[in-house]
């Protein structure tokens, strides 16, 4: 999902000219020096060279890089992210779309009624795409560190799985309890630039997927071990809680 400089470079020149904001001459030369920069060792943003050099003014470059962003974040969707996480594969979206013109029912209802997609999943990519478009909207604007645990989503993607497997109880308390028993025995690894959030998340589970597995094994465990009282077992064999 990242761009190169260059083709970022010419969206924002082609921008700039459309508001009356920059001639088309004057576009060649600032990527000239753009690269000239690159040469000598300093990446200077197009934008920047627009104000340094005079040609437009920091407040036109600012307000069309917010537009710039908001353009590229809308374009992308909940299938892309489903498609980029790999819980659905290409021709299950494009057949989902497909469904979708004929019914009413959201593209998360449909994928999850034909068996695509898991709830959980949904969730996960539903917050991916919220992170995703929020960043790529306050990126141009501030730099501020906004710091999020990449580990969050990839307990919460193997949570439900793990406490099928392990025999864990599923209501809400346990579940949390175990997530957070999870969390606390992993590396946290936050990353600040929410527009990158794809390619970190996709990164990072390969790393560190058999890492969850076990310490999300370990926490089912814990919790298992010293339940609320409402999860353990009665003096008939079951546990007092309904699910």
């Amino acid at each position: 999902m990242k761009s190169d400089n260059r083709s970022d470079s010419k969206k924002l020149g082609q921008m700039l000219m459309e508001r009356g904001r920059l001639r088309k001459e004057q576009v060649p030369k600032l990527l000239k020096l753009q690269k000239q920069d690159s040469t000598a060792g300093v990446q200077s943003k197009f934008g920047e060279l627009c104000v340094r050099t005079g040609w437009v003014d920091a407040g036109d470059v600012t307000t069309t890089l917010i537009k710039q962003k908001k353009d590229r974040s809308e374009s992308v969707g909940l299938g892309d992210i489903l498609i980029s996480l790999k819980y659905l594969a290409p021709e299950q979206l494009q057949d989902s779309l497909e469904t979708k013109i004929d019914v009413f029912d959201t593209l998360e209802e449909i994928v999850i009624d034909r068996g695509f997609c898991t709830p959980e999943q949904i969730h996960v990519a539903n917050q991916l795409l919220s992170l995703h478009r929020n960043g790529a909207a306050r990126q141009p604007v501030v730099s501020t560190f906004v710091p999020f645990n990449i580990m969050e989503l990839l307990i919460a993607e193997q949570l439900d799985e793990a406490l099928k497997l392990e025999g864990g109880c599923r209501c809400s308390q346990c579940w949390g309890n175990t997530f957070s028993a999870a969390l606390n025995d992993l590396p946290p690894r936050y990353i600040s630039d929410h527009g990158r959030i794809l390619d970190c998340v996709s990164r990072f589970r390969q790393e560190y997927s058999q890492l969850v597995q076990s310490k999300l094994a370990n926490a089912v465990a814990r919790v298992r071990a010293n339940p609320k009282a409402a999860c353990r077992p009665s003096p008939w064999g079951r546990s007092s809680y309904r699910q």
